[in-house]
């Protein structure tokens, strides 16, 4: 737990890491023509468009449209949606399992 959050420079590339790392194992140990295969491949495209939009500093707030991030506000990402959102414009709890991690 807070594993992320140990240096939020190296967020983004140790979420990366992961992501590429459940791709691979997904890959090399299930034949090309096996669902977890090509779900795996697909989940890598939706993945890398997603790191890339937040690397080029594309993750906005869904509510203020602000690309502000301040420590005692930041943009959180939705698990459920993928959409960043400011801590301080959000106004709707999530279930825990659709909850918002700090980007």
């Amino acid at each position: 737990d807070g594993f992320y959050d140990q240096d939020p420079v190296l967020r983004l590339p140790k979420i990366e890491q992961d992501l590429n790392l459940i791709v691979y194992n997904a890959v090399i140990y299930h034949p090309p023509d096996h669902d977890v295969n090509r779900v795996a491949l697909q989940f890598y495209d939706a993945s890398r468009k997603l790191l890339e939009k937040w690397t080029q500093g594309g993750l906005v707030c869904r509510e203020c449209m602000g690309d502000e991030v301040y420590i005692e506000n930041p943009v959180q990402i939705c698990d459920w949606c993928c959409s960043g959102i400011h801590a301080n414009c959000q106004s709707e709890r999530r279930p825990a399992e659709q909850g918002y991690n700090i980007l």
